[in-house]
């Protein structure tokens, strides 16, 4: 934070709602890097770079945790509402939008509501013919959340999906250790020997089994969504999972 970059230019950066001002305002370094202010030169002679944000809107932070301007400050935008992933997973979000804007959180900001738009989402949903699946299933312990995703695996890899296609997500980081417990027991009980992986490894041949917060940017033709600790009614993870999630969206409370 305190070096010069002098003959950069221009700056990409790729899931910044995962950053933070632990180590300064990274955003105002940032932008004094691509548009710098004249310092006895005139502003003619100084170069103005691109400074381009991508953001994933379901899985932004406050502003005063992540570094960000607020989304009324960030402008020039250009919103990308191509859809990937199947209907039924398209209506998902769709519904889970529409929840949040009619019952905001007590913490959703007016800016955080404004990007949950509608009419943008439903234009590109008419174009989509994808086909897929999105099952949801209530009060079920974490034996049963573990015991469903093995038997949903069993099946799909019978029907010639991979490992590597299958994501396995929860909420909270420190959960981790419970959940890879839980998972192998019940893959060996269905005689499956199953590697599992972090998001950090996700070129790896595995499972990725990690929280929705470090898979951020990333998808899988099939996700589990595991919230014990939850309810169907938490829309926000919800939109976390699903927009995780191409073909397949299995939801575990």
């Amino acid at each position: 934070m305190t070096e010069e970059f002098p003959k950069i230019k221009h700056i990409v950066v790729d899931e910044p709602e995962d950053f933070c001002r632990r180590h300064g305002d990274w955003y105002k370094k940032a932008k004094s890097i691509t548009h710098p202010r004249a310092k006895g030169a005139s502003s003619e002679s100084l170069h103005h770079g691109t400074l381009w944000l991508f953001l994933d809107p379901f899985q932004t932070h406050p502003a005063d945790v992540s570094g960000l301007p607020a989304p009324s400050a960030q402008f020039p935008r250009k919103v990308i509402t191509e859809i990937h992933c199947a209907v039924e997973i398209a209506n998902i979000i769709k519904e889970e939008m529409k929840r949040i804007r009619e019952n905001p959180p007590s913490n959703a900001s007016p800016d955080m509501l404004a990007m949950l738009q509608e009419a943008p989402y439903e234009e590109a949903m008419c174009a989509q013919v994808l086909p897929g699946v999105c099952e949801i299933k209530a009060n079920l312990t974490l034996e049963e959340m573990a015991n469903y995703v093995a038997e949903k695996c069993h099946s799909l890899f019978h029907d010639g999906y991979l490992p590597t296609d299958v994501a396995v997500l929860y909420r909270r980081e420190e959960d981790r250790k419970q959940y890879k417990a839980a998972l192998r027991r019940a893959m060996a009980h269905r005689a499956m020997e199953v590697a599992f992986c972090t998001a950090a490894d996700v070129c790896s041949d595995g499972i990725v089994l990690d929280s929705v917060q470090q898979f951020s940017g990333m998808v899988r033709k099939i996700v589990f969504g595991l919230s014990p600790e939850g309810t169907q009614s938490e829309g926000a993870h919800k939109l976390c999972f699903a927009s995780k999630a191409v073909t397949h969206l299995y939801l575990l409370y």
